[in-house]
């Protein structure tokens, strides 16, 4: 699964800088900004798989993880291109933060349970 993981993100990673390529109305901010949500929700992914964790945590974290990253995504495409000030930036980083404590948590927890 981590591979599969690594390669979907690989290809997305690839096809968003083609996007950014080709596309005229694709800035580079935008460009950047999307490239990074998708490198970190790949790799929040990859945690996931690699950390020894109930399977509950894992499923529910895992769906969590994927619609955080397509909401960043999102606010990435629309987001304004400057980094100051920009509240879409503020709202993806506290995105990524939310689920890296999540990730955490559920990773003690699934500790303490039998």
């Amino acid at each position: 699964m981590k591979k599969v993981l690594l390669s979907i993100g690989i290809v997305l990673f690839v096809v968003n800088g083609l996007f950014g390529l080709l596309l005229s109305g694709y800035d580079t901010f935008n460009l950047v900004f999307t490239s990074m949500v998708i490198v970190t929700t790949t790799l929040l992914l990859y945690l996931l798989c690699t950390i020894k964790m109930k399977d509950g945590f894992i499923i529910g974290l895992g769906f969590m993880f994927a619609l955080f990253g397509i909401v960043g995504y999102i606010l990435g495409l629309v987001s304004g291109q400057e980094v100051q000030d920009n509240g879409y930036v503020i709202a993806v980083i506290a995105l990524a933060a939310i689920e890296a404590i999540s990730l955490v948590i559920c990773h003690i927890t699934s500790k303490s349970i039998k």
